[in-house]
């Protein structure tokens, strides 16, 4: 989802959302992108289609599916500075706590980033994991993919 997500967040302004990403309805978008056209063979838009599409849109908005799992658990159990999140994901959604907008955030070790080694996910969860052991962030989500 995390090419979805990053289709999602270059649409929103400034790569600000009012609210968390849905895994469901990401994926809704991601079947109306690629099996719903709305050009025709020449690349002429196709207006009957868009509005098609458009009207599945507003529906699908009009659902309130759930936002993702993580991204809503990280932020109820105090945010990104309470908790050492250890997964797969380069990006996360971030709520600033100020203005309630929901950010797109890349995961960074900045000191891996000054070694070179590794890939940037694995020092980053390894710094997250420090982070856990040494009391820094309270608590610890540990997905599969770490």
């Amino acid at each position: 989802n995390e090419s979805v997500i990053s289709r999602k967040t270059a649409t929103a302004t400034a790569e600000c959302l009012d609210t968390f990403a849905s895994g469901p309805e990401l994926n809704v978008e991601q079947l109306l992108n690629a099996c719903f056209p709305t050009k025709d063979r020449n690349g002429e838009p196709l207006p009957w289609a868009i509005e098609a599409v458009a009207g599945f849109r507003s529906r699908l908005a009009a659902l309130h599916l759930p936002p993702n799992p993580l991204d809503e658990l990280i932020d109820r159990l105090g945010g990104t500075d309470a908790v050492a999140e250890m997964s797969g994901r380069s990006t996360r959604f971030v709520k600033n706590a100020m203005t309630g907008e929901v950010q797109s955030e890349t995961r960074r070790a900045h000191r891996a980033q000054a070694t070179g080694t590794g890939s940037a996910v694995d020092s980053v969860n390894v710094m997250e994991q420090r982070a856990f052991q040494k009391g820094e962030k309270l608590l610890a989500i540990i997905t599969e993919a770490a």
